[in-house]
């Protein structure tokens, strides 16, 4: 935000397939992507987030899932106070569990959440949940984080992948997607202490929760839905009232699920959501087909 020519990328991919790819750190250009340096965590193999203090470019966190074939210490959050010169690992949740989430409360740069992912891929399988899948919170710019899992109203037993992110607009707001049994949305309206259960928990696949710029009571959600079969919870879902009701606005087929989804913040009433057919089985995935596209929205999501 304060420097736009100060650009961060973290190699390696977040979805696991079973031909998923690893990378070689972090790069970093400040001259908005005209030429690159290599910044280290070269052996971190998967960095799917990324944040910058929104004040200083010097300062910036990546999230590392690390090595989804083997145990490897250089998994969780680390912290870089010299533009990525050097790296401290702030938090570590064990050597299966690496970080898949992170952002930093876009009102209060002090405040961050994190979510870590027990995942381990082989050739042939997948394992997902564990020991180490969590939510975290920190207070202190990444310094110390607590483990918020337990926390009133999330869900028990086995948690899968997890997501995370603030209202714009009030701290106070803060959703996760939880992959558990009890799965789907929940939402917290103090700052994390407690928690809700809001819906969707048929959904099985989340991809995207998008949050109006002004009003952190509407906002959408991209449900691919189960991939090994039809199922009619797919699309684009908004609610109007922050998750007490729910309106699934753009809906294909059963076996097309809403894969993305983007808001133009300048003018909220602006969306474009892209739709992916596809279905797994367990050797094969048949991905793409006639109902695969992009959506373009002018009014709000309403058609």
């Amino acid at each position: 935000e304060w420097d736009h020519n100060v650009i961060y990328v973290g190699n390696g991919e977040k979805t696991v397939r079973g031909n998923v790819s690893s990378g070689d750190g972090i790069w970093k250009s400040v001259n908005a992507g005209k030429t690159w340096e290599a910044m280290g965590l070269k052996n971190a193999r998967h960095i799917p987030r990324i944040r910058i203090h929104p004040k200083n470019p010097d300062i910036v966190y990546a999230g590392v899932m690390g090595d989804l074939y083997k145990s490897s210490d250089e998994r969780g959050v680390f912290k870089s106070i010299d533009g990525g010169k050097t790296w401290s690992k702030k938090l570590f949740a064990n050597k299966d569990a690496g970080v898949v989430d992170l952002i930093i409360d876009p009102n209060n740069s002090r405040v961050l959440y994190a979510t870590t992912w027990n995942i381990r891929r082989t050739p042939y399988s997948l394992s997902s949940g564990g020991d180490g899948s969590a939510l975290w919170k920190s207070t202190d710019e990444g310094e110390t984080w607590i483990n918020i899992s337990t926390n009133k109203g999330l869900p028990t037993g086995l948690w899968g992948i997890s997501g995370v992110t603030v209202s714009p607009v009030n701290s106070e707001i803060v959703w996760a997607l939880i992959e558990n049994e009890k799965g789907g949305i929940y939402k917290s309206t103090d700052a994390g202490k407690t928690w809700k259960h809001i819906g969707l928990e048929a959904s099985r696949h989340i991809s995207d929760i998008i949050i109006h710029p002004n009003n952190p009571d509407i906002f959408y959600v991209t449900v691919q839905g189960s991939q090994y079969g039809p199922s009619l919870q797919r699309g684009v879902y908004r609610t109007q009232d922050g998750g007490t009701n729910w309106q699934r606005v753009l809906y294909v087929d059963d076996i097309t699920g809403a894969s993305s989804l983007s808001m133009d913040m300048n003018n909220p009433r602006i969306l474009y959501a892209s739709m992916w057919q596809h279905q797994r089985y367990p050797w094969i995935m048949e991905s793409g087909g006639d109902t695969s596209g992009l959506y373009k929205s002018t009014d709000g999501g309403s058609t």
